[in-house]
């Protein structure tokens, strides 16, 4: 008997995971922003690093392509669904700063997914992505 064909085949479903993200100041450490700035709307792209291409909503993605775009809320959090990321390695990288902030010197950080429906969490002191806030210099002559 034959069990090669499509409808007698056996099937697997991939291990799906998900990343949560947070955003930081890099002067206080703190995930709360200075003065005017803000750490809301930073955007992120997650890329595949896998050799094998992954299925992200429905399209396959090879390794190098950016598979999903995510943005940060009022606390600077930002995060994936629970299931969106198969099983693989992955890279997020910051590809706009929140206004107030400089992109310059945001890490790249690198993670795997490994488990079913559950985070991989970049959200601890060490693990966060920082911004430096913006600073300018004030010059007046009193009169």
């Amino acid at each position: 008997m034959d069990l090669s064909s499509e409808e007698t085949s056996f099937y697997n479903q991939v291990i799906r995971g998900g990343v949560k993200i947070q955003k930081r100041d890099l002067e206080t450490k703190k995930p709360e922003a200075q003065g005017g700035a803000t750490l809301e709307h930073a955007e992120f792209s997650i890329t595949t690093l896998s050799e094998h291409p992954v299925v992200v909503d429905g399209k396959a993605y090879s390794k190098g392509q950016s598979v999903v775009t995510i943005t940060t809320d009022e606390n600077g959090l930002a995060s994936t669904e629970k299931d969106t990321l198969p099983y693989g390695h992955y890279k997020v990288e910051e590809i706009k700063a929140p206004e107030g902030y400089l992109k310059d010197g945001a890490k790249v950080l690198e993670f795997d997914i490994l488990e079913n429906e559950k985070f991989v969490e970049l959200v601890s002191e060490e693990s966060s992505i920082y911004n430096q806030v913006i600073r300018g210099d004030l010059e007046f002559v009193k009169i």
